[in-house]
């Protein structure tokens, strides 16, 4: 019952994040991503996640809000972030390259009577990706700080 609870309450903080930054009212963009979390020594371990992100106009930067389910046997792990990103200006208006930096927690709840673990994290990344019609598929690496530094690769679509 517990970890139904858990996995319900993240699911409404990840509601309450893409309600707080609309994209489509505000002229930005909703994401959906997988990739693979080196969160922890464990081999293979996949991330979904979205993430809702606003412009600030003809500004380069943006600021998103971040939610991952980490895919380990026995835990159910979340990572919810806020960031700003900055687009760097290219000749081709088709192929985007961007870098930025976050803060935010990671919660991990074990199976178990071990207690749930939170932890503050911070994180930069660079990501490249080329527009196709309204999709944006791209790439992206983190480098995110939870006890040491651990990387994290993602492949989404921006839309």
């Amino acid at each position: 019952m517990r970890r139904v609870v858990s996995r319900a309450a993240g699911f409404f903080v990840v509601l309450v994040l893409l309600a707080a930054a609309p994209p489509a009212r505000a002229g930005g963009d909703l994401t959906m991503f997988g990739g693979h979390a080196a969160y922890y020594d464990e081999y293979r371990k996949g991330a979904l996640g979205l993430n809702a992100r606003n412009s600030f106009g003809t500004s380069p930067l943006t600021v998103g809000f971040k939610a991952d389910y980490i895919f380990r046997p026995d835990n159910v792990t979340w990572v919810f972030e806020a960031d700003m990103q900055y687009e760097f200006p290219w000749r081709q208006k088709r192929v985007l390259f961007w870098a930025g930096g976050g803060a935010g927690i990671l919660r991990d709840d074990p199976d178990g009577p071990v207690r749930v673990d939170i932890d503050p994290i911070v994180s930069g990344f660079v990501g490249v990706g080329r527009k196709v019609g309204p999709l944006l598929p791209y790439v992206e690496f983190r480098l995110t700080s939870h006890e040491s530094a651990r990387g994290v690769y993602y492949v989404g679509l921006r839309f």
